[in-house]
């Protein structure tokens, strides 16, 4: 097993402790009919970078 240096472990230290709650988001969907305009600017108003079909 290799092993983890503590700088690593010090900068992750942050995202093992923080809660995940702050991390989720409401997901945004589209529909299979949707044209890739429409698709294009649900992410870019919802700034998100995935959606759901």
């Amino acid at each position: 097993m290799k092993s983890v240096d503590s700088g690593t472990v010090e900068y992750l230290k942050d995202i093992q402790t923080s809660k995940i709650d702050g991390l989720i988001s409401k997901a945004t969907t589209v529909e299979p009919t949707d044209k890739l305009a429409q698709v294009i600017s649900k992410i870019s108003k919802n700034d998100k970078f995935d959606v759901f079909l």
